[in-house]
Formats: structure tokens, C-alpha cells, sequence
């Protein structure tokens, strides 16, 4: 069969394009960050055998290796029944309107399903601004997260299209305090076509400082299961723009968004701090920007009386001073109604005399809190639903898992 000539040349077009397009994709695929116009602010390649300030809490290690190149990294690792964590505190907080990270980073397999190990950038008070997460399990998931941390990944978003199974990846983390916002990307250093990007990742959904002041690698373990990871850490570099981070607003509380009881019967004598003891001592409040946070509640009754019956009211005053730019212009308040009034007679038994008593709750609040009881790694609380046809108020415990003394094991 002959070909025609302008056959020949859309053939010739078609295969420029793909040949293009192809070089374009993988350009794409390997492009970073310009940096000529930031200065480094701290960086380490680990070659000196220095952790770098890494410093490891309980149950987790932070030791400077060499892999079989005779290459130095950080190894970071963690074990146990508990949280653990290897910190960072920056010499100096970051105060740049733009802040770069770069870093290889060897999320290996973590223990369970359920587990997670995660690198977290903090605020200057501790605060979760973005984390890159590794799901537990063989080949578990890479996430990133804004404002998140800790064993719940629902709110996380997928990485896509890099590997899972422990190998090293080159990664970038970019924040832009001026438009708030957050730009990652993930290469594998072994095939630099394997790669994500996620630009614009919206910051303004969560309540921070704009100034970076931690670094940590953490284990983030769940209940009942026993927590082990392994995380590599190498060639990491902070890079600062000229201009500085921009001065935050401070925001106004609007509503208060959690749900409590607002009103209670207790008996005659009750203290009033045994009182204040059933509120709550912080609220979630909705932010004129719609963002959610907790506040603390201070509580207090100018007019109760402990020994007369009656209805007193006892007004929340909520404390900003230690939740950075939020502040309640607005002058929100939370109320709770009390009622003093008798409480049940205790049931005769004859022979004996009623020293103590309680009905947990059917006329009047049991007081103290559970009528005193305590307990560890497990919870009380007073259940007022039907039980197996019980309807009336009854002291509840409950607990998530057992720990039986063999192996250290939680069932």
C-alpha cells in the first residue's frame, strides 16, 4: 500500500508532538523550586555525624547512620505503647513570608493499619501548620494534612503516583504566609518521573502562627495496637525569602459551637467549685472567618447559695489569652442554670442506719462528679439510657482494650 506525502507529514507531526509532549510531562515531573532569591537559613546533609538537633522523647531514637553508599542520614525510629516523637526546635523561628523546606525523606513500613508516622511542621506555640503522613501497614499511604496530627487521616489528602514501599523520596514544602497558603511536591529519588504536586494548599481553614519554630518526626499510635516505625531523614535545607512573614489580624469569636448541658439539679450544700466541676473548662468557637477553636471557660455565680433552694445562674466568661489572634470583641459568654432543691430520701433497711447514699442521678446531679469514684486507662460517666430495661440514672465504665501481663501485648 502507498503512502501519501501529506500522510507521511501528520505522521511526522503526530510523532514531534508526542516526542514534545512526553519531554514536556517529564519536565514537569523534576521542575523545583527557583531558590535565587532566598537565603538559607539552616541546612545539613548529617555528614558530620551530628543529629542536627533532633532530639528523641521516650521510647524513640534519633541516630545519624550510613546506608550501604556509605552515605550519612538520620535514622529516626520509635516503638512501644505510647506516642513518640524526635524534635526539631529551629535556633531561631522562621519570620519570612516565604519559607521553603527541602529534604529526602524514607517513610518506611509502620506497624499496623491503624498506626502512623508523619513529619509536622509547628507554630511558634506548638501548633500543627502541615504534615506529610505514612499510613501504617505493607505499602501504607503518603498523606498530607493542613492543621492535623495524630492517628486520624480522614481529613488528609492522598499522594498519588510515587512510591510507598520505603523508598527515598526528594521533597519540597513550600509555605506562603502572604496568600496562606501551602505548596507540596514528592519525587522519587530513583525515578525522578514518579512524582506529585500539590500547589495552593489553603492554610486559612486553620488558626496559626505564621512562623515556624519545630520540626518533629512522630509515631502516632492507636489504642490497642503497639506502635513501631522507621523514618529516614537526609540533606535537609530551610530556605527564607527577603521579606518578612506579614502581620496576622486577630479575629472575633462569633458563636460557640459546642454542645453542653445548660441546666442542672444538684442538692442543698453542694460547693460551688463541686458545681463548676460538671462544666465544661473549654468551648469550640466558630471565628469570623469560619475557622473552629478551642477556647478555655472560666465560670463563676454572683448570687449562689448553697443552702437555699432555687434557680442561680452561672456565667462561662471565655479566655483567648493563650489562643493566638483570636479575641472576643463580641464578648460572647456561655450560661449554665442551676437548681439547689432536696434530693431523695435514702431507703430504710431495718436493723441498720443510712450512713452514705446515692441514687447517681434520679433526682438530683450526683455529687461529687461519679460520687467520687475514679479510675485509670478507662472511663465513668453517668449513663441515663434504657439498660436492659433499667431507665434511671446509673453509674457507667467502660473501657477501649484490655492489657494482659503477656508480652506487652493490648488486646
Amino acid at each position: 500500500m502507498r503512502i501519501s506525502r501529506n500522510s507521511k507529514r501528520l505522521f511526522a507531526l503526530f510523532t514531534a508532538f508526542l516526542l514534545i509532549f512526553s519531554n514536556f510531562s517529564y519536565a514537569l515531573a523534576v521542575e523545583t523550586t527557583n531558590t535565587d532569591t532566598y537565603s538559607v537559613l539552616a541546612e545539613t546533609d548529617f555528614e558530620d555525624g551530628d543529629a542536627w538537633g533532633f532530639s528523641p522523647g521516650g521510647g524513640a531514637e534519633a541516630v545519624v547512620t550510613a546506608d550501604e553508599a556509605g552515605n550519612q542520614y538520620l535514622r529516626a525510629t520509635g516503638a512501644g505503647s505510647g506516642e513518640r516523637s524526635i524534635t526539631k526546635t529551629l535556633a531561631e523561628s522562621t519570620n519570612n513570608s516565604e519559607v521553603l523546606f527541602t529534604f529526602d525523606w524514607k517513610p518506611e513500613t509502620v506497624s499496623t493499619e491503624l498506626n502512623s508516622s508523619q513529619v509536622q511542621f509547628n507554630d511558634i506555640n506548638g501548633n500543627p501548620i502541615f504534615r506529610i503522613v505514612k499510613a501504617g501497614g505493607t505499602d501504607g499511604e503518603i498523606k498530607y494534612g493542613v492543621g492535623t496530627t495524630g492517628t486520624d487521616l480522614s481529613n488528609d489528602t492522598a499522594v498519588t503516583g510515587i512510591s510507598t514501599d520505603g523508598s527515598w523520596l526528594t521533597v519540597e514544602v513550600l509555605f506562603d504566609f502572604n496568600n496562606e497558603s501551602v505548596s507540596l511536591s514528592m519525587k522519587d529519588k530513583a525515578d525522578e518521573t514518579a512524582s506529585f504536586s500539590a500547589a495552593d494548599i489553603d492554610l486559612s481553614t486553620i488558626n496559626y502562627v505564621n512562623q515556624i519554630a519545630e520540626v518533629s518526626i512522630d509515631g502516632n499510635r492507636a489504642g490497642g495496637n503497639n506502635l513501631s516505625f522507621v523514618t529516614g531523614l537526609d540533606n535537609v535545607t530551610i530556605h527564607g525569602s527577603a521579606e518578612p512573614a506579614p502581620a496576622q489580624g486577630e479575629q472575633n469569636i462569633v458563636s460557640i459551637v459546642s454542645a453542653f448541658e445548660t441546666a442542672f439539679t444538684v442538692p442543698k450544700n453542694v460547693a460551688k467549685e463541686d458545681v463548676i466541676s460538671f462544666f465544661p473548662s473549654a468551648v469550640d468557637v466558630q471565628l469570623e472567618n469560619d475557622v473552629v477553636v478551642e477556647v478555655g471557660v472560666g465560670w463563676d455565680s454572683v448570687d449562689y447559695d448553697p443552702a437555699a433552694n432555687g434557680t442561680y445562674t452561672f456565667t462561662g466568661v471565655l479566655n483567648t489569652e493563650d489562643v493566638p489572634n483570636v479575641t472576643n470583641g463580641n464578648d460572647i459568654k456561655s450560661e449554665v442554670t442551676v437548681t439547689v432543691a432536696e434530693a431523695g430520701g435514702m431507703p430504710e433497711i431495718g436493723g441498720y442506719e443510712g450512713v452514705y447514699y446515692s441514687d447517681f442521678g434520679d433526682v438530683v446531679e450526683v455529687v461529687p462528679v461519679n460520687w467520687g469514684f475514679t479510675t485509670a486507662a478507662a472511663t465513668l460517666s453517668i449513663n441515663k439510657e434504657d439498660v436492659a430495661g433499667n431507665t434511671t440514672p446509673k453509674l457507667q465504665y467502660s473501657i477501649a482494650s484490655i492489657r494482659w501481663p503477656c508480652g506487652n501485648e493490648d488486646l
